[in-house]
């Protein structure tokens, strides 16, 4: 696991409440009464005609497959720094990727002398693992 894949935590994380709202319009659309609908007009020459309700649950379904991507990847990368033996790079990862601070704020947080150098070098070895 490396560092910028732990760093995506911070937009998955920013990212699944906007997808849940966008589901949840969707289906507020979906489910509204639509305007009155003309019959006898002419349609597309394909022959193939959608409406904006078969749309709204198409669009969905594929928001929710996505939606449902982001939280699996989400708690693939939280299980990971769970899974951390050490005590404190677990402690850092947490704070760092899991509540949004900067390597400044950890090492104030994680307090005994550390510094943002200090923290960020912890956690290197383990980025660096395969």
């Amino acid at each position: 696991m490396t560092i910028k894949e732990l760093g995506t935590l911070y937009w998955l994380n920013h990212n699944i409440p906007r997808e849940l709202q966008r589901i949840t319009e969707l289906e507020a659309e979906a489910s509204a009464p639509s305007a009155v609908k003309y019959t006898g007009m002419p349609h597309s020459s394909t022959g193939y005609h959608e409406s904006k309700l078969e749309r709204n649950v198409v669009r969905i379904q594929e928001r929710k497959e996505h939606l449902e991507r982001m939280i699996q990847q989400r708690n693939r990368l939280e299980q990971f720094i769970d899974n951390v033996p050490d005590a404190f790079i677990r402690y850092v990862l947490t704070l760092r990727f899991i509540e949004n601070m900067s390597w400044k704020e950890v090492a104030y947080t994680a307090g005994a002398g550390n510094t943002e150098d200090s923290v960020k070098k912890a956690v290197l070895p383990l980025s660096e693992r395969k």
